[in-house]
């Protein structure tokens, strides 16, 4: 693996990867499966990471309370994710299932999710809003879930189904969804992440939790293997 300094890889990151802002790809929209498979591989063609050293003390803040993981891990897993992206469909019916089974459950890392909807996906938002709202009433990562698995299916509809599915107060979850704190929140994870060059999904932050913020010590953009994530947690371990 090849690794670059901050600068070369800030200038690259959006050259490189398939879910970066600027004109859609075809892969974008591509027609999925629905939910009944979605334990299936990793989308295909994903462009390999590049993962670098952070030489300065950048740091990204964390919301505690959207976190998995043992609150006294201190390695870190910040995602920045899209959920209309392709790729980070992949990762998460792929990759992270094996992260919780070694990593998270374990106690060995904390994992953390950011919204970075891209502006070329027309769903991206209003799923980034659901899964706030379905958060608002504890049902946070099931939402999660379910909105990478029915990605084919991101619209307004979808989230009404599903907050049945969860048994939400859908008359609380509904003016959750017109409401604008779940954008600020949204807005308040863009913000954050292109501070930090994030500018493609999905973007992955390895570093030391500090309180509420996470000391940064590798970046990776694109769907890392489970072998490169464990090899960087298992560094960053010692």
């Amino acid at each position: 693996m090849r690794l670059i300094g901050p600068l070369a890889y800030l200038s690259l990151l959006g050259a490189l990867f398939a879910c970066a802002s600027g004109t859609p790809r075809s892969a974008d929209v591509a027609t999925e499966p629905t939910r009944s498979e979605r334990s299936s591989g990793i989308v295909q063609g994903a462009t390999p990471p590049l993962v670098i050293d952070r030489n300065s003390p950048i740091v990204v803040p964390v919301d505690l309370r959207r976190s998995r993981g043992d609150a006294k891990a201190t390695v870190a897993i910040v995602e920045f994710g899209d959920y209309q992206c392709p790729y980070c469909r992949g990762f998460h019916v792929g990759v992270l299932t094996k992260l919780h089974e070694s990593y998270i459950e374990t106690g060995k890392v904390r994992y953390f999710y950011r919204d970075f909807p891209l502006p070329m996906h027309e769903h991206a938002l209003g799923a980034a809003v659901a899964a706030q709202c379905a958060g608002a009433q504890g049902r946070y990562w099931e939402m999660q879930e379910l909105l990478y698995a029915e990605q084919a299916r991101l619209g307004t509809e979808l989230y009404q189904e599903l907050a049945t599915e969860l048994n939400l107060e859908i008359d609380r979850f509904n003016e959750c969804l017109k409401s604008d704190a779940p954008r600020r929140a949204v807005n308040r994870d863009i913000a954050d992440g292109r501070r930090v060059g994030v500018n493609a999904t999905p973007t992955f932050i390895l570093g030391y939790l500090e309180q509420d913020r996470v000391v940064i010590k590798r970046i990776a953009a694109g769907v890392p293997t489970f072998e490169i994530f464990a090899k960087e947690l298992d560094a960053l371990a010692r």
